[in-house]
């Protein structure tokens, strides 16, 4: 991301302006905009992220184990 998330520009905000304007180019009807606004909003992103990468940990750390093996 070019500008840092900050106590004036948010995460949220940067996706909700990054769906608005993605969205609009297809011409996707207002209403359907919020209603997808308004799902993406109810995703933990921190929680997704946390597994995210303890996933790759996992998975790496299997990759080195199996590595050593050899």
């Amino acid at each position: 991301m070019i500008t840092p998330c900050s106590s004036w520009v948010s995460m949220d905000m940067k996706v909700e302006a990054f769906l608005k304007n993605t969205l609009r180019l297809y011409y996707v009807p207002d209403e359907k905009i919020e209603e997808a606004i308004a799902f993406v909003k109810t995703i933990d992103f921190k929680r997704v992220a946390k597994e995210t990468v303890d996933g790759i940990f996992r998975y790496l750390e299997k990759q080195r184990e199996s590595l050593q093996e050899l």
